[in-house]
This record gives C-alpha cells, structure tokens and sequence, in this order.
C-alpha cells in the first residue's frame, strides 16, 4: 500500500459551481468557505440608488471581507466598512452626499444578517444614512434595543424587539440574526419607520409612526460610532434609498421571512494542482480521510454542519466542476479512513459536499479542518485490487450432485413454493424479513412404498450425504431431471411384512 498526501494546496485549488476558492487557511485550521444564501430579490422602489454588492462569497479572495462598493460621485452609496468586524467607530448603511438635501425626506431600506457581541458600552451605531438618520443598538436598562435615531432631539425606540447577543465565552453559540429596517417620510409630514427581526426561530416585527422629517442635512454631526469594544459580525449587508415621496407602509412586507446565513454547495477538483498523483497508471485508489496522530488535526463541524466527499479516478486531469468523472453517492468525510472501493486510475479527483446543519441559527454553522503541517488528509492505493473483494461461503447443501437419487418416490402428498428467507420477530405486529436465496423453491412431501432391502438402500443413501447433500432426480410432474436436497427427518413404518412406508420432504436446490 502506497500513501499520498493531500495537501492544502489541493484543497485550496477545488472550485464551486461559480469557480471560487473553497478553503482559507488561517492558522492552523482551513475552513471550508460556506455559500452565502441569496436573499430575495431588491423591493421596488422609485429612483432608488442602491448599495448592493456588500455579500462576502465564494468568489472573494479574503471571506472575511466583504467587497468595498468604493467612494464614488455625489449621490453615490458607499460601504463606509469592509471587514467582517465592525470597528467601535465604524457604521455601516448608505452614504449619499450632504449636498443632497432631498435626502431628509424619501424611503431608506437597508437588511443584513449580523451577529452582535456588546462592549463595555450602552451604543453602538450600526445602519446610518447621512441626512436621513441612522439606527443604533442602546442598552436600556439590561436589555439592547434597536433605536432609530432622526436627530439630536428625535429618536425612536423599538420597544418590542430584542437585539439577539451573542455571549463572548469561547464556546458560546452565535446568535446569528436578521434584520430589515425601513423609514418612510413623505415630504411633508410625518411617517414611519418599521423593524424586522428573525433569530431563526422567531421573527419580530415592530412600527413607529408619526416620524418627522431631519430638520437639517447632517442632523447628528460625523462622527458615528463609541469606543465601547462591541463587535458587529456582519455577514452581508445592503440597501436601497430614494428621494422619492413614498407611500407610507407599501414596503412594509418586503422582507425576507425564512432567512439563512449559508446553503449547500458542491467543490471540485480542477486540473493538475488540485488532484493527487498516484505516479503510476492503473493504480487502485483504496481509502481516503482527514490526517490524523497531531495536536490539532482533524475535523470538527459546527451547528450540525455536514462535509461529505466522493471520488472518481482517472488518468488524465480532472475537468473541474464541469466534469463528469463522477458518481455514485457522497459518503461523510471523517477522521477515519473511509473505503473507496478501488477506484482505478493515475489522478484522484476530489469532490466536496458542505450541507448546514439546524442546530445554529439561521443555518450558520461551518466545518473546519485542522492542522499540524500543510497535509490534510491522506489517501491511499494499491497497484492490485484490494479494497472489494467478494469471499465465497459455500453452502453444503447447494452445487453439484453427489448421486442420484435410487427409488423415484411413489406419490407425493404435496407441494408448495417457497421464499427463502429469514425472519425476525419484534414487537407485534412487527416482523423483518431479508432473502436468503436469489429465487423461490419447490417443497415436495413425498411416500416411497419399498421392500426392506430397497429401504436399506435408500436410507444409506440419506445417511451418506450427512443427511442433507445434493442429489439427481426427477420431481413429481416433471419429465426433466433436478437437484434436490432432503429437508426432513425420515419416518419409517411397516405397511405389511416385508413392506415399509418412508415419508420425507424433498427441497429443490438451485
């Protein structure tokens, strides 16, 4: 048996469906890069600008990032933070120029899915447009609310809705959460705003009415954020704003009610550096599993998060996600080497299945594998078949005739087809019952009226085979030979002197 690495650099060359990168290795761990769920599409909202693009995905160099929409002209909405982490003095949400003072009025739209960390702090700011107010996380009391706040004098508290935290402990569980925030100001008036909140098993709703409009441009100065050490883990964000006078409460619904953080995905081996080499043609490819014997190897799934794999070896470079080497089904990847049934061939193409789990919020669990050095796990293979091979148990009773059988019976009294099988009684009314035998067999109860020399004979001759061997006759209503086997005890009578009655129960065999 020869043993070949598969190292991270395999690992980091299998592509998804939309040919991105599968894996990062941070330290010592690589973790396999989740897609992120695709929310429903944009509402409709007249003359909007939007800032959509701030998804991290599989397409990103770096998945802790998400992709900077950029600064552009006036009216132009910037990602104002690219990290994962919001920083204590960082807001995210739409930007439009300060210039513009159509802003205080219109719609402003904007959801993301997040988790939240708290700091020594009461705020953190978290959703803002310049000129039309911002929203910001404040502890009341013992408990975080969202808060809008329109100016220095005019802010709202959404009451009826709990900000999810997250606790800091190490093992803590994320509380990975939803949220869609909108304002609706006509131009002159008041208005509303509405808070969405899904923490994967609850959603909750909340609107504040009678909001008027800022009663300047830049209400709340610019500076946005409190050095009070919370986190924001932000996992996508996006937004929609428009100078449009809105019909109060139309967008109320637009919201996503059964929002996920990651879906399933498939990763495939694509070409030369993301295949292992055997070195040799016609090698039979035997096991495959994540290395083992490190402090910190091994695979560890989060949230009920699944990773399974299946193989197809071949001579020749695998084709990438296009290819079509494989079948068969995915079988779970795990610590311990799992067969491959000799898959044969020089390459091994690797395909990866990563399915969330339901034990996370909002399906946000992952899987990493760890590692000691650059190898990841290992596989193996023989230059002969070695992984499935059949052993033949035969069975006495079937094969090849030992004999025929002397005395052709004289009546049967009668005979049944049967199912070869074995049975197992549960519960009542239970019973499970799995085949013994490729196909049904004939039964046959049979009489033999002989003298006592011909029962001598034709009892040495059951006696002979250990009672149960195969033998040549012909069956009562056939006019062709088979192979029988007895299946009884014989009983032995005496009709009148010199003449016996043997009864049996002959079985075909197959």
């Amino acid at each position: 048996m020869t043993t070949r690495n598969v190292t991270s650099t395999h690992l980091q060359n299998l592509l998804n469906s939309s040919n991105g990168l599968v894996v990062g290795t941070p330290g010592t761990q690589v973790r396999v890069y989740q897609r992120t769920v695709t929310p429903p599409a944009l509402p409709s909202i007249p003359n909007a600008v939007s800032n959509d693009g701030s998804f991290f995905n599989l397409q990103q160099t770096d998945p802790d990032n998400f992709v900077s929409s950029g600064s552009g002209a006036a009216g132009t909405p910037t990602l104002t933070n690219t990290g994962l982490n919001l920083g204590p003095n960082d807001s995210l949400g739409l930007s439009f120029s300060t210039t513009n003072s159509w802003c205080r009025a219109g719609t402003w739209w904007s959801e993301g899915i997040m988790s939240f960390i708290p700091g020594s702090g009461t705020i953190q700011y978290l959703d803002r447009d310049t000129g039309q107010g911002f929203v910001r996380l404040r502890k009341i009391v013992n408990t975080w609310r969202f808060e809008f706040v329109n100016n220095v004098i005019d802010f709202h508290t959404f009451n009826s809705i709990n900000v999810p935290i997250t606790s800091s402990a190490p093992e803590s569980i994320p509380q990975f959460f939803y949220y869609r925030f909108l304002r609706e100001i006509p131009t002159t008036g008041t208005g509303a705003v509405h808070m969405v909140v899904n923490d994967g098993s609850t959603t909750q709703t909340q609107t504040i009415t009678g909001v008027a409009q800022p009663l300047n441009v830049n209400p709340f100065g610019t500076t946005l954020g409190v050095s009070d050490g919370s986190t924001i883990n932000m996992f996508w964000h996006r937004g929609l704003g428009s100078n449009t006078k809105p019909t109060v409460g139309a967008l109320q619904s637009t919201y996503w009610t059964t929002p996920a953080v990651f879906g399933n995905d498939t990763y495939t081996s694509n070409g030369i550096a993301g295949v292992v080499d055997a070195q040799a043609n016609d090698e039979y490819w035997h096991n495959l599993g994540v290395v083992q014997g490190g402090q910190f190897t091994g695979l560890s799934a989060n949230g009920g998060a699944t990773l399974e794999a299946r193989v197809a070896a071949t001579n020749t470079a695998p084709t990438g996600d296009t290819s079509t080497l494989f079948s068969g089904n995915f079988f779970p990847l795990q610590n311990i080497p799992v067969s491959l049934s000799d898959p044969q061939g020089r390459y091994l193409a690797l395909q990866l299945k990563y399915t969330p789990g339901s034990e996370w919020p909002l399906s946000s669990g992952s899987v990493i594998i760890a590692q000691d050095s650059n190898v990841m796990m290992t596989a193996s293979h023989f230059p002969d078949p070695s992984g499935n091979v059949v052993i033949s148990l035969p069975v006495p009773e079937e094969g090849a005739t030992q004999g025929t059988l002397p005395y052709r019976p004289e009546t049967f009294s009668s005979q049944s087809t049967a199912v070869i099988r074995s049975t197992m009684d549960f519960e009542f009314p239970y019973t499970v019952a799995r085949p013994l035998a490729t196909g049904s067999r004939r039964s046959y109860a049979v009489t033999w009226v002989l003298t006592e020399s011909e029962r001598d004979t034709l009892v040495a001759f059951f006696e002979s085979r250990d009672g149960s061997g195969t033998f040549t006759w012909t069956a009562p209503g056939d006019s062709t030979t088979s192979l029988a086997a007895l299946n009884s005890p014989i009983t032995i009578s005496q009709q009148n002197p010199g003449t016996y009655v043997i009864q049996a129960t002959l079985v075909e065999v197959l």
